[in-house]
């Protein structure tokens, strides 16, 4: 084996790790609540830079879009972690100003309309198709426990 195959081996033994290790919180103390919240992030994370790794079109035009106009010089991994984080911690402020039941399709709506960027990430995930891969995680982290 390559080495490049016995890292990407060992990614994927460590995703499937944490995957199948992870339990449900049964308390919704916001210590845990947010221990949650940063392990799915994290798994997003991984998630999103297989994606970009493998040449998905939507994150490589979103990635180099970011490198172009906000943050020039963006490393792929600074932008995963990025991107990854933005639309957690987006979803979960979401979720917090919704009054009705919340899924990722109503995030959208609950960005005020003055936070154009992050109005216009949460519509291409909220309103437009997505990767399948990140479909999962990102109605899992929509889903999360609110103590709230």
């Amino acid at each position: 084996m390559t080495s490049v195959t016995k890292s990407k081996e060992k990614e994927i033994k460590e995703f499937f790790e944490k995957f199948f290790s992870f339990v449900l919180v049964e308390t919704f103390s916001t210590d845990e609540i947010a221990k949650a919240l940063a392990d799915k992030t994290k798994m997003l994370k991984w998630i999103v830079s297989s994606l970009l790794e493998d040449g998905e079109p939507f994150l490589n035009g979103l990635y180099e879009s970011f490198g172009k106009y906000l943050i020039t010089g963006i490393t792929k991994d600074d932008f995963c972690d990025l991107y990854a984080q933005t639309l957690a911690y987006g979803l979960f402020t979401a979720r917090l100003r919704s009054k009705n039941e919340f899924n990722r399709r109503e995030a959208f709506y609950l960005i005020p309309k003055t936070f154009g960027i992050l109005r216009d990430i949460f519509k291409i995930i909220s309103l437009e198709d997505i990767p399948e891969q990140m479909e999962w995680i990102i109605d899992d982290i929509a889903n999360s426990p609110c103590p709230f």
